[in-house]
């Protein structure tokens, strides 16, 4: 609760890499626009009024009024990341990152 207002749910697999997660997921009941996430050892549920990419569309609305041609570079470490990052001209993930598992695996599939 944040604020007397339920935001987001977390299940955390604190003595594993998060794989036993997986068990609960049939279980939960994703609310309408909710969106889940998993990373590691974290599972979470989002509601849909929490959304980086939301965030970013109103704010690059903003910024790119007041400074048209000014490039946007992003950051991100999670594949949920890639929800606002396709909004940037740039984007760079951590070379130790769920990202860069990913894109590494998928260029590896394409050789």
């Amino acid at each position: 609760m944040e604020a007397d207002l339920a935001t987001y749910v977390v299940f955390k697999e604190i003595d594993g890499d998060g794989s036993r997660l997986e068990e609960i997921v049939p279980i939960i009941r994703e609310k309408r626009g909710w969106v889940r996430h998993h990373n590691g050892n974290n599972l979470a549920l989002v509601p849909p009024a929490i959304s980086k990419r939301v965030a970013s569309q109103f704010l690059l609305k903003k910024l790119r009024t007041e400074h048209p041609g000014r490039p946007v570079i992003g950051y991100g470490d999670s594949v949920s990341d890639f929800s606002y990052l396709s909004l940037c001209d740039w984007w760079g993930a951590p070379g130790n990152s769920q990202m860069t598992d990913l894109v590494v695996s998928a260029v590896a599939r394409e050789r």
